[in-house]
């Protein structure tokens, strides 16, 4: 529950230790730790990853869970029976515990096929038996994974369709598409590819939207890197003028003297354009 905001540094710190003898790359990892584990930035997959793969050994070879797949903070297990699963997850939360992490309370344990004996027996089950005891398919990294196939969640769907409608509508009446908006229709059509999603893409992206599309995102982002560029350059050359500048002044080339002259030839160039 909150994974990366209950995941203490002093834990992290102590996992590493027994993996990582070098004193400097400590330090860093010290460093990067001093506001705690961050989500969203690039070292805290790492740190997460590491401090809960006793977890990952744990599971598979002391608790002997047939099948098991963990992305980040999300744990899904499989099993041939609920019974397993559940001495499985009071397990877990022990060793979660030993860590200053827990479960979220939300999680769930459900049927996600039929064994052949309670197949054949599901044909004597009413209407109701039957639709209370229907297998559901796994919910997890935006898809919902069946025996042998993929989809997409419906939430996902939704949202997409309103994005392309509108992409459509701008089309018809000649008005510009955003860059974000783009970049975002063509991120959810590359979702489609690694999903059952065949009648989908017929009916949903029409012939030659996605080419406008990445039109848009290859011009657009040809500029920004352009700008980008010139925005560099244009900083290299004032921090050059400044040093030159503290150099004719017999200043010394401290910080705070390159940061005013920096300021001063920028009040300059405003000045001139």
């Amino acid at each position: 529950e909150k994974f990366f905001y209950n995941l203490k540094p002093e834990v992290v710190q102590q996992r590493f230790r027994r993996l990582v003898k070098e004193q400097p790359i400590m330090e860093l990892i010290g460093i990067s730790l001093k506001f705690g584990v961050v989500s969203g930035a690039y070292p805290s997959q790492w740190y997460a990853n590491t401090t809960l793969q006793p977890i990952d050994h744990y599971i598979r070879q002391v608790l002997h869970v047939p099948h098991y797949t963990r992305n980040m903070d999300n744990f899904t297990l499989a099993g041939p029976n609920k019974r397993q699963l559940h001495r499985a997850i009071r397990a877990i939360d022990r060793e979660l515990h030993k860590i200053g992490l827990r479960l979220k309370p939300n999680w769930q344990v459900y049927r996600t096929t039929y064994t052949r004996k309670v197949e054949r027996r599901s044909a004597e089950w009413s209407e109701k038996h039957r639709r209370l005891r229907h297998p559901r398919r796994i919910d997890a990294l935006g898809y919902k994974h069946a025996h042998g196939y993929l989809v997409w969640r419906k939430k996902n769907v939704l949202r997409m369709r309103r994005r392309l409608a509108g992409i459509d509508q701008r089309l018809a009446d000649k008005a510009p598409i955003y860059f974000k908006t783009a970049a975002g229709a063509i991120a959810q059509i590359g979702q489609l590819k690694h999903c059952r999603s065949r009648k989908l893409m017929q009916r949903c992206v029409k012939v030659g939207v996605q080419k406008q599309l990445k039109d848009v995102v290859r011009v657009i982002g040809r500029r920004r890197e352009v700008l980008k560029q010139w925005r560099l350059s244009t900083c290299l050359g004032q921090l050059r003028a400044a040093l030159r500048r503290a150099a004719i002044l017999k200043q010394r080339a401290t910080w705070p003297n390159i940061c005013r002259l920096v300021a001063i030839s920028r009040r300059r160039c405003a000045t001139a354009i």
